[in-house]
């Protein structure tokens, strides 16, 4: 459902509000989160019952096991054929001189769980044992680095210069029984590295700057970027008379211009990608900005290695991921200078495993990603794993750099099995069997979408557009939600549609709400800040001065408390304001305390009172004295707040708080006598 479509849904609403009870967005609001606890209810039966009839299961440790070899050594890799391992090491021979095929390679088989050693006819071959050991005779700083495997072929990495990129690869053919038969030592143009990028950068010029008093780089006209005035500010509005944005980081040279830096983007679905240079620094910044949240986050893992995850939900790279809908997650363990290696899929659908691979290190990261949940498994890092026919996952599971003889290995059961090690079902189809199993993980996810939506912690309008959307394409893409044995999640699907219509409407209500009450909130934080300002620093030369100053704060004070009856408003800031005017009027009074103690503090209300009396000898009309009336009812109410603040101030001498009430009294009686 495009954009328009949704706005015309929501322009012609008025029916369908009728029906739904109508109320304020709350109400509607909390129906909507009442319907999506119907529809997980739902959704969670139909995974059940989807993975009874088709499987599944979590990843779970179902062995840990050891191995010996004779030397210290430092696991690298292992590569699977069958159920035969074949485990490659680095070795510390110490003072001998010759490497030994057994010093580098094992041989071991795997059954229930347990390790069996083999010997050695698989890798026999008359020609690779002649290879391998001129290998390790001419090329003194060999070291074997991985196996990597194609659909019929087994390459062998070592490692003959001083970088992991001058390389050696042995070839191997696989047949289709499982065996193996070495081709030659020649096989470096068949290893050829995963694309580690989906898309590609595109540099912005001097066509893309926008001049002005905050100048910035437009990037499609979606997103603005620029590094001058000493930070990196990513904005969403074309504003120049703004440097405010929703992102902001500092740069080492504030003395910089918009030519300076070097900045590259590319677009992702929803995301947009930033590469950012700034002047004289030597590391690239990476930036995830999502056009549906308006935010961004800095994400530098995504400049080694980013891949995009199935169906448009996001981005994968080795720290983490980043979906389309905002949410993220970044793990905190080191993962400089993993590249990505490959994909494992399931054969069900539902889960994607990506692994990364640290080539100096030998050090290898898996990351499980399930269709469903949209999310990411905790992290597996290891030296090396291998996927076994039924789906069993071996791995060194201990990835350190010391060499040992024994080393841990670890077996999981996952979900990445082959063909024949699917489900095989004795009973007689049913409807599920005729949907199919891909299918119902994609309708299932895009549920899991819905729910999200609905639960999303940054709600905006475009979240709601997006519900309503998800909702029609959602009950577009599956025929089937509507029948009993899926319990019916077309219904509620349609409830949540009717709904999400009606959120838009009392949502834009809302936001005006919302918009008052923060302008509201802006204008009296910024008239408190002044207020303050000008007490703590302002000329206090006469009593009226801190009169003026304290009869001010607390009137801003009464506005502050006010904005507590406001709806949608921020507690948190009326109180830092309204303790800020606590504190200033304070502070102010009790220099107004110590100002009173002068013997003539109190002589410019006896100087007003005298022009009073001049005044009162000039009345000729009505009018008159209603002018003098003002200038000693205002005369009182200064007195009346000068005996408010002494008497509300704790003021250890005593002698003092006398001298200064006597004053007063004294100004009070010339101001009765006059009013007599």
């Amino acid at each position: 459902m495009s954009e328009e479509a949704v706005n015309e849904a929501v322009n012609n609403e008025n029916a369908e509000d009728e029906q739904l009870g109508g109320g304020a967005y709350e109400v509607i609001r909390k129906r909507l989160e009442q319907q999506n606890n119907d529809l997980m209810k739902r959704v969670e039966k139909l995974n059940s019952k989807r993975k009874q009839a088709f499987g599944g299961q979590e990843a779970k440790i179902v062995g840990n096991e050891r191995i010996q070899t004779e030397n210290n050594c430092v696991p690298r890799d292992i590569f699977s054929i069958g159920n035969t391992l074949i485990l490659g090491y680095n070795v510390a021979i110490g003072l001998r001189s010759e490497i030994k095929l057994e010093d580098v390679f094992s041989i071991q088989t795997v059954e229930d769980g347990q390790f069996q050693k083999l010997g050695y006819d698989l890798i026999s071959d008359e020609n690779f044992l002649r290879h391998f050991l001129e290998l390790y005779k001419y090329y003194s700083s060999a070291r074997f680095l991985q196996f990597v495997r194609s659909p019929s072929r087994l390459l062998m990495l070592f490692q003959v210069g001083e970088t992991t990129s001058n390389i050696k690869v042995f070839r191997w053919a696989i047949d289709k029984g499982n065996n193996l038969t070495y081709i030659d030592d020649r096989g470096e143009a068949d290893y050829v590295l995963p694309a580690q990028h989906v898309f590609k950068w595109t540099l912005a010029t001097r066509d893309d700057q926008v001049t002005g008093r905050h100048p910035h780089i437009s990037i499609m006209d979606k997103v603005f970027v620029e590094t001058v005035g000493g930070d990196l500010t990513i904005k969403v509005d074309n504003n120049t008379d703004s440097g405010e944005g929703v992102y902001s980081e500092d740069v080492d040279n504030p003395d910089q211009t918009l030519d300076d830096a070097e900045i590259s983007y590319a677009e992702v679905g929803n995301l947009i990608l930033l590469k950012i240079l700034p002047y004289q620094e030597k590391s690239y910044r990476y930036i995830v900005f999502n056009k549906k949240t308006q935010s961004a986050v800095r994400i530098d893992s995504i400049g080694s290695s980013c891949i995009e995850l199935p169906e448009d939900h996001g981005i994968i790279f080795p720290k983490g991921y980043y979906l389309q809908d905002g949410t993220s997650r970044q793990f905190q363990e080191d993962v400089q200078g993993m590249r990505f290696q490959e994909i494992k899929r399931s054969p069900n659908g539902e889960d994607f495993l990506y692994i990364f691979y640290h080539p100096e290190q030998g050090r290898y990261i898996l990351l499980k990603y399930n269709l469903i949940t949209k999310e990411v498994d905790n992290p597996i890092f290891c030296h090396g794993s291998t996927l076994l026919d039924n789906g069993q996952m071996v791995m060194f599971s201990n990835p350190d750099d010391e060499p040992k003889r024994v080393h841990a290995m670890q077996i999981w059961q996952t979900t990445f099995h082959s063909d024949p090690f699917a489900v095989v079902k004795d009973s007689a189809p049913t409807y599920l069997d005729k949907i199919g199993n891909r299918d119902l993980v994609k309708g299932i996810s895009d549920c899991y979408a819905i729910s999200r939506l609905i639960n999303s912690e940054s709600v905006n309008f475009h979240t709601y557009q997006d519900l309503v959307i998800t909702c029609n394409n959602t009950l577009d893409g599956y025929h089937w939600l509507g029948e009993d044995a899926c319990f019916d999640l077309r219904s509620t699907i349609l409830q949540i549609k009717e709904t999400g219509i009606a959120t838009v409407d009392e949502y834009e209500k809302v936001v005006g709400i919302r918009q008052e009450t923060e302008r509201r909130l802006t204008e009296n934080e910024k008239q408190v800040t002044k207020a303050v300002k000008d007490a703590q620093f302002g000329s206090k030369r006469s009593v009226n001065d801190f009169v003026d100053y304290i009869n001010t704060l607390r009137s801003h004070r009464g506005q502050v408390i006010s904005l507590r009856e406001l709806k949608y408003v921020d507690n948190s800031r009326v109180d830092t304001m309204e303790k800020s005017l606590a504190d200033t009027t304070q502070e102010i009074s009790m220099g107004c305390v110590e100002f009173l103690l002068k013997k003539d503090a109190m002589n410019p209300y006896y100087s007003s009172i005298k022009e009073v009396d001049k005044d009162l000898g000039k009345v000729e009309k009505v009018a008159d004295i209603k002018l003098i009336e003002e200038k000693i009812t205002d005369i009182a109410g200064r007195l009346d707040l000068l005996t408010d603040v002494v008497n509300n101030l704790q003021i250890d001498d005593s002698t003092k708080t006398t001298q200064i009430v006597d004053s007063i009294t004294e100004v009070y009686g010339q101001v009765n006598r006059v009013k007599a």
